[in-house]
């Protein structure tokens, strides 16, 4: 004769977890009960996978949420769980610089807006944590792309970048077609600058 056998599916348990909270741009993995037979995750923004750990790079806002996961075991029970996802913007960073006419030999300030804390990167490996620095002197091969990256408390840290252009000093010259007589009209010219 034939010999059936029952399996319980209201044993069959099943479990599935995130990393949680993180940042935009971060990767984050779901993680889902090994050994099954099937997998099948569902989210946000159209989400699927059939992969029990599948991993989701660049994550932004539109990826919070909760995620199903469903899954069949090798006796064709199935079960499902579910996890939740937050993805937290970054903050908003606002870079700048204090005077726009930058002279060689000259200070300029950078200013930075958003965070608690912050850190600057720029040409010469140049580096501060200060919200706005001063940098004293300025030489021509301080020109360049300054990046700052401001953390907020409790919160997702943003970058922001300025570009700063260090003007050279103008060489003025001057000449005249001397020698003059008493009493002529003496010329003086100049050259180098504009004004």
């Amino acid at each position: 004769g034939f010999l059936a056998k029952y399996y319980p599916c209201d044993a069959f348990t099943i479990t599935a977890s995130s990393t949680g909270t993180l940042c935009a741009g971060q990767s984050f993995s779901l993680n889902a009960t090994a050994g099954l037979s099937s997998y099948v995750w569902s989210g946000p923004n159209s989400y699927t996978s059939s992969v029990q750990t599948p991993t989701i790079n660049n994550s932004t806002s539109l990826m919070s949420g909760t995620y199903t996961f469903t899954g069949v075991d090798a006796n064709g029970c199935s079960g499902s769980a579910t996890t939740t996802v937050s993805v937290i913007t970054n903050t908003n960073v606002v870079a700048s610089v204090v005077t726009q006419t930058i002279c060689e030999g000259n200070n300029f300030v950078l200013n930075a807006t958003g965070g608690n804390t912050y850190l600057w990167s720029g040409p010469n490996s140049y580096t501060s944590a200060v919200q706005s620095p001063t940098i004293s002197n300025s030489a021509l091969a301080m020109s360049g792309i300054y990046s700052v990256t401001a953390t907020p408390t409790g919160g997702c840290a943003g970058t922001s970048t300025v570009n700063i252009t260090v003007n050279s000093l103008p060489t003025p010259s001057i000449t005249n077609l001397g020698p003059f007589c008493a009493g002529s009209t003496a010329t003086l010219n100049a050259s180098g600058a504009s004004t």
